[in-house]
């Protein structure tokens, strides 16, 4: 029974993660890819996002660009405020054809969070995010 208990930990981490791989830091200059799927969290409009969070500066100005030829891509940057999220800004074609693009200088230091989503609710598909850091 004590080998059990470790394994069944062990599935369900591995199980866990499954959902959560596309999801986590990203710094200034650095590119990730990640795909959106069925299971990914959901807006209230139901369309699926990867959540990224970036570590940033007051007066620090970021260029965000989410890239997708699988489907219409949709950013949002914000932060977590109390348990919820707070919306600071949305761009959908910014970044040319169906690519987002935020350009936003940050008002304070802090953990910002970038949605990586789609425009519509069942679309799924791989892509790219970039965020680029000019002081």
């Amino acid at each position: 029974m004590t080998k059990i208990v470790p394994f069944l930990c062990i599935t369900a981490l591995l199980a866990c993660a499954g959902t959560a791989a596309a999801q986590g830091p990203i710094a200034a200059g650095q590119t990730v890819t990640g795909a959106l799927a069925q299971d990914d969290q959901a807006q209230s409009d139901g369309s699926r996002f990867d959540a990224w969070t970036y570590s940033g500066k007051r007066g620090e100005r970021l260029t965000i660009t989410l890239k997708s030829t699988a489907f219409d891509a949709y950013l949002t940057l914000g932060r977590g405020d109390g348990g919820a999220f707070k919306e600071m800004k949305t761009d959908d074609d910014g970044g040319g054809g169906s690519d987002s693009q935020i350009v936003v200088v940050l008002p304070a230091d802090g953990e910002y969070v970038i949605r990586a989503g789609s425009l519509v609710g069942d679309s799924y598909g791989e892509y790219t995010l970039r965020v680029v850091s000019r002081a």
